[in-house]
């Protein structure tokens, strides 16, 4: 395929033909700029080539091939446009860089301005990182404190809170080693992130550490906070050993509480469409954008029905990343839309809304969700959070939710959701659980829901829900279930209570499933109709294990009353020590409500509940058989000693008749009981 170049020339203001080449119509656009880069000793950025698809002048996207842009044709015609003309002659940036560097180190201020003013250099250039760590310039400046020089760099928009490779922030360099002077310079800036915390703490931390009082107070002046804790969870405070600060941290932590942020003075959740400007492709990308402050999230979905369809984001940033966000215009672009750009570690995006209103919401938006996220300790690989490695096998430590598509939802709770879902390569459909690690943390049940993962991967019978895939991210974690259609014991019995002949037969599949637990030496804790499955024969699976405890755990009392309050047994209460008899009394409520519909105590009150469970009798209804009424007496007995085993009540005359080894393979169905 023939490429025909043509470069405008001013002089006669049109197109000249610059020259032709050969491409393989395979290869892809980038690397035929790779030969222009070459050829015209131009920077590959420094340039871009356009032509026209169908009359439409389009920029050459680098990853497409000449073929998937222009089919079969056998000669193309691009322009050529340049706009890196400032440095055509120029050594490389990075040598650039690396001078300004020098300069600034050896205290030769006026030079290192002199020389950034002569090459025209923007905020683009500045931000080059050197070998050294990613330090940019800014980093050098704060750290020799040249505040004349950082004026100018934050002028001409460098970020303030690039993050190096070894967590070093410009601020934070500044703060540890006394520059008062380019603090108090940072601190004019609007872009600032005073609070940002990195694995050295904040700005903050690190003043107070290194006994910097002028630093410490002006960072107070700004409202640095004084409650966030760094990576060995210890605020500013507890690092104090300087008379001057001990004293002065007190004085505007108490200010700091009136006045700082909390969830009602910012929006935790903002949304909206908005187009991602995509530099050198065909087109840019319609998007659905969401600040997501209590995920810690900037979640980018490809439109607003995916995001209320709860389809997984196209992209995800996390805010703390976030390092800077500001108006921008990008070169050539119509006038008629109001740019902005997110710097955060990994790199940028730039976004475009169709009025400047619009454009300063989600600026002001995306700014405070930052603060508020610093604030919070929400999304810091260092926070509380760490890696509960929840995969079941090494393949599944690449396992992501985009690996899985959504159908439906099926239900939600106080942590999380659970989805239908069909698995991509598999076409397996699952039932997926979504729990929020963030949830979990504020109610202390993370390690509920990590021991729930951890049971479940070695139980395998035939009524017990099958896990077949765990995984985590940052901000969630997900359980891949076996799937139950059938709904649970509590749907079926809301309208109306079942027969004792139908509880039968589901409580002989409880019984197998809580004889399977503890002879794993596995106390259930949770036995409940909404935690009793159906499948879709009709069989039972007992799920939810997320307070299930190993009978053999040193732990000699129960420390917290977990579980669900109806169903609790008295030693529970008592807090006496935990054993398998405490499922058997739940096993006798769940009996008395499948066949009467009702729990034996029931009051609106938790504390006259449990006072009922303590020490209240309970007249069982006549209406009942007399094997049933006995059998439910014996299961909830007060006295633990007193509940009859498993294989006794096997035994027992309600169960009479039963072949058990035909309720092991699953032989009988409810109608049989019927």
């Amino acid at each position: 395929m023939k490429i025909i170049v043509k470069k405008f020339n001013n002089s006669i203001r049109k197109y000249q033909k610059l020259g032709e080449f050969i491409v393989d119509p395979k290869s892809a656009v980038l690397i035929f700029k790779q030969t222009l880069s070459e050829k015209l000793k131009i920077p590959q950025n420094g340039f871009y080539i356009e032509s026209e698809i169908s009359t439409a002048k389009i920029l050459l996207t680098d990853s497409f091939t000449w073929e998937e842009l222009f089919g079969d044709q056998s000669s193309i015609s691009v322009n050529l446009e340049i706009f890196l003309t400032s440095f055509l002659s120029k050594p490389e940036k990075k040598t650039i860089i690396n001078t300004l560097v020098e300069l600034v180190v050896k205290g030769k201020v006026h030079e290192a301005i002199y020389n950034m003013l002569q090459l025209a250099l923007n905020a683009e250039d500045l931000s080059k990182g050197t070998q050294l760590n990613g330090w940019q310039l800014i980093h050098y400046v704060s750290l020799y404190g040249h505040e004349e020089i950082l004026s100018k760099l934050l002028i001409m928009g460098c970020n303030a809170n690039a993050e190096t490779d070894d967590a070093w922030t410009p601020l934070m360099l500044a703060a540890a080693h006394g520059q008062s002077s380019c603090v108090a310079v940072f601190l004019k800036s609007q872009q600032i992130q005073v609070n940002k915390i990195t694995k050295r703490g904040t700005a903050l931390h690190l003043a107070v550490e290194y006994n910097n009082v002028e630093v410490v107070s002006l960072l107070l002046n700004a409202r640095a906070c004084c409650t966030i804790e760094n990576h060995n969870n210890k605020i500013p405070l507890e690092l104090a050993n300087d008379e001057d600060i001990i004293q002065l941290i007190p004085k505007y932590q108490g200010q700091w509480e009136l006045q700082k942020y909390l969830k009602k003075n910012i929006s935790v959740l903002h949304s909206g469409d908005i187009t991602e400007y995509c530099h050198m492709q065909i087109s840019d990308k319609l998007s659905f954008l969401v600040i997501n402050a209590e995920t810690g999230l900037l979640e980018i979905y490809t439109s607003r029905e995916s995001w209320t369809k709860k389809k997984h984001p196209r992209e995800c940033i996390k805010i703390v990343e976030i390092q800077q966000v500001t108006s921008t215009k990008p070169l050539f672009v119509s006038t008629q839309k109001f740019f902005f750009k997110v710097v955060f570690k990994e790199g940028k995006k730039v976004f475009y809304t169709s009025n400047e209103r619009r454009r300063t919401e989600w600026i002001q938006c995306l700014n405070d969700a930052v603060k508020y996220c610093q604030l919070h300790k929400i999304g810091f690989d260092n926070s509380n959070f760490k890696s509960t490695n929840l995969a079941m096998h090494s393949n599944e430590l690449s396992l992501t939710p985009e690996d899985f598509k959504i159908l439906e939802e099926l239900g939600s709770g106080s942590f999380g959701t659970v989805f239908k879902v069909i698995k991509n390569d598999t076409q397996e459909v699952f039932a997926m659980k979504k729990l929020s690690i963030k949830l979990l943390q504020k109610k202390k049940m993370l390690k509920y829901a990590i021991s729930e993962c951890k049971i479940m991967q070695d139980l395998n019978h035939p009524f017990i829900i099958k896990l077949h895939h765990s995984f985590e991210t940052p901000t969630y974690i997900y359980l891949i279930l076996e799937l139950c259609p059938g709904g649970d014991l509590e749907g079926l019995i809301e309208k109306t209570p079942l027969s004792e002949a139908e509880a039968k037969f589901f409580l002989a599949e409880i019984i197998e499933g809580i004889e399977y637990l503890h002879s794993h030496e596995i106390i259930y804790r949770d036995l409940k109709p909404a935690n009793i499955l159906l499948d879709s024969d009709g069989h039972i699976k007992l799920a939810d294990f997320g307070i299930s405890k190993d009978s053999n755990s040193k732990e000699e009392a129960v420390s917290t009353l977990i579980g669900s309050p109806a169903y609790i047994s008295p030693e529970i209460l008592c807090y006496e020590k935990l054993s398998k008899a405490s499922d058997i009394y739940s096993l006798g409520i769940v009996m008395h409500e499948l066949i009467t519909g009702i729990v034996p105590f029931a009051d609106f009150d938790i504390g006259n509940l449990f006072n009922c469970i303590k020490t209240s009798d309970f007249e069982i209804s006549e209406t009942l058989s007399s094997e049933a009424r006995d059998l439910i007496i014996k299961l909830i007995d007060r006295n633990t000693w007193s509940r009859p085993s498993l294989g006794d009540i096997k035994k027992h005359e309600f169960f009479k008749g039963v072949n058990w080894n035909m309720v092991r393979s699953k032989k009988y169905s409810r109608e049989s009981f019927i």
